[in-house]
């Protein structure tokens, strides 16, 4: 069984504390939605082929998310059972961690179709500005977004005194 004991230590990846409030919530909001798909594609493994078709990975910008999603992916195509386990053996532990603690945080809230119609939309239409963002790291990504929000006069949050 799949060692769950410390998913409370585990965390959205860090953002830029210079990132705007508005950029932190919306790549917080991507970051979630790309999660219950994942949830959604392990509590309907017959869906997999649907959002496999409508997903597409060039707007999976985090190594982790990218590396559970194949790995479910492989699972289907190899007739392997879909769950923690199976999915612990084919990922490293940054990766696992991720979808053990959307599993656990969504564990009672069976996700709709509806809502995965709405996610993968949102996907479809998102495209990065540059071919750039696919290239950086963690930091780059949180610096980029912050200052597209500087450019649309977003102000920076204040230091705490």
């Amino acid at each position: 069984m799949a060692d769950i004991t410390r998913l409370g230590e585990i965390a959205m990846p860090k953002l830029s504390d210079n990132m705007a409030p508005e950029d932190r919530r919306s790549i917080n909001n991507y970051l979630m939605q790309l999660r219950d798909q994942m949830i959604y594609m392990m509590q309907n493994p017959d869906e997999i082929p649907y959002v496999r078709r409508r997903l597409d990975m060039a707007t999976v910008l985090v190594p982790e998310l990218q590396s559970v999603l194949q790995a479910i992916f492989q699972c289907a195509d190899s007739g392997q059972p879909l769950n923690l386990t199976t999915l612990q053996q084919l990922l490293d532990d940054k990766a696992f961690q991720q979808i053990a603690l959307a599993m656990a945080q969504n564990h009672d809230a069976p996700l709709q179709h509806q809502d995965i119609d709405m996610y993968l939309d949102r996907l479809e239409s998102a495209r990065p500005l540059d071919e750039k963002v696919r290239q950086m790291d963690d930091s780059q990504f949180s610096d980029f977004f912050a200052n597209m929000g500087k450019k649309k006069g977003a102000k920076a949050e204040e230091p705490e005194e």
